[in-house]
């Protein structure tokens, strides 16, 4: 019987913690911004989508961002902004792959941070690429 109260008490308190926090977006609460993200964190999002002018309305509508013009030397890939910061990309996908949101992960070593997933997850590497300014990403699907 103790165990049942406890778990009333916590669900309780988690209930009271959610409506809080939906109350403060209510009333305009912003999420923090950052200028640099610590090892391990997301630290950039995009979109790859099969329709890139219905993604760029829905996501304008929904959270109020903007959309960047669409920069063509970059296979039309476009940023959306809220409040003038840069939030999020998107570009359109080919046609074998699903619509999805990539997260994009900090790390101080690129190359051995991916040699580690590979040789540790059931993950399968499908690209690779690494820019002059010393960009790195890995793109991975997880078995499963």
């Amino acid at each position: 019987m103790l165990w049942s109260a406890r778990i009333d008490e916590f669900r309780a308190a988690a209930a009271s913690k959610v409506a809080t926090w939906f109350e403060s977006i209510a009333k305009g609460a912003t999420m923090p911004t950052r200028d640099t993200a610590p090892i391990g964190a997301p630290c950039w999002i995009d979109l790859m989508t099969s329709d890139t002018e219905r993604s760029r309305a829905f996501y304008c509508e929904l959270f109020g961002w903007t959309a960047e013009p669409s920069a063509e030397e970059f296979g039309g890939y476009f940023n959306f902004a809220k409040d003038g910061v840069r939030v999020a990309g998107c570009m359109a996908s080919r046609s074998d792959v699903p619509d999805l949101w990539s997260v994009y992960l900090t790390t101080d070593d690129a190359r051995n941070a991916g040699q580690r997933l590979l040789a540790t997850t059931r993950a399968h590497r499908q690209r690779g690429q690494s820019d002059a300014e010393d960009h790195a990403m890995l793109m991975v699907r997880l078995a499963g």
